[in-house]
């Protein structure tokens, strides 16, 4: 069955912004790169699923080795 609206939370850009550490404009970005999903609300209000944003931010594995 399908996840209901309500069984996610749904963040501001500006509130996205400040979880991550980007600016606004970043989020923005990655939005129309589709990069990150988003919903929009009415004429101007854009939301982002939390979900997505820890979907965003995800672990990059570092070498092992090289230098040292």
């Amino acid at each position: 069955m399908p996840a209901s609206i309500s069984d996610h939370e749904y963040l501001t850009l500006a509130e996205v912004s400040a979880m991550v550490g980007l600016s606004k404009r970043s989020i923005e970005r990655c939005i129309k790169a589709g990069i990150l999903p988003a919903y929009r609300l009415g004429r101007g209000a854009m939301r982002v699923r939390r979900d997505d944003v820890h979907l965003l931010i995800r672990r990059v594995p570092v070498a092992s080795g090289g230098e040292g």
